[in-house]
């Protein structure tokens, strides 16, 4: 008679074990939610917004860039954020992260001064209807590609493009 008490209580601690792990799980997902890879880079930009605009119009004048390029600080946020490069060109500057997906894309944080986003691929491109803020091209040169926009703010745009040759 004792074992099958022993048993039941054991059995009843183990539930009890089970059930209070079970609920602070559920309000550690309620009160730190898991971020995704969209959110830690639009928080990046949030969150730098005048150093990365200020490295972005100097990528977009060649003679400005040579001169910040180098320093700790612009080397240090750009270590941070994962970016691998940083070009510019008339109308955008563009943050080349780290990307570790298929052999044939890239991922990139856009900057254009004045907030438009501009679709700059060649090739036959058709955009797809999205929901929310979200933009996405389908087609390209070998027809199986694709282009995924996110606005992140003040001008700034995630950009993930597969394009296979």
């Amino acid at each position: 008679m004792k074992n099958r008490e022993a048993v039941k209580s054991m059995i009843q601690l183990g539930l009890g074990v089970v059930l209070l792990v079970g609920m602070w799980a559920i309000i550690g997902r309620l009160f730190y939610p898991q971020q995704t890879a969209e959110d830690v880079r639009a928080a990046f930009v949030k969150n730098n917004a005048p150093l990365l605009t200020q490295i972005a119009e100097n990528a977009m004048d060649p003679e400005k860039w040579a001169g910040i390029q180098d320093t700790a600080e612009v080397q240090s946020l750009l270590k941070e954020g994962n970016v691998t490069a940083v070009t510019g060109g008339e109308t955008c500057a563009r943050f080349e992260l780290a990307y570790d997906g298929a052999p044939d894309g890239r991922l990139a944080i856009l900057y254009f001064p004045d907030g438009q986003y501009r679709f700059g691929y060649d090739g036959g491109w058709t955009e797809e209807e999205t929901q929310g803020d979200a933009r996405r091209w389908v087609g390209g040169l070998a027809g199986q590609g694709y282009v995924n926009v996110r606005p992140l703010s003040g001008g700034f745009f995630l950009e993930e493009a597969y394009l296979p040759s």
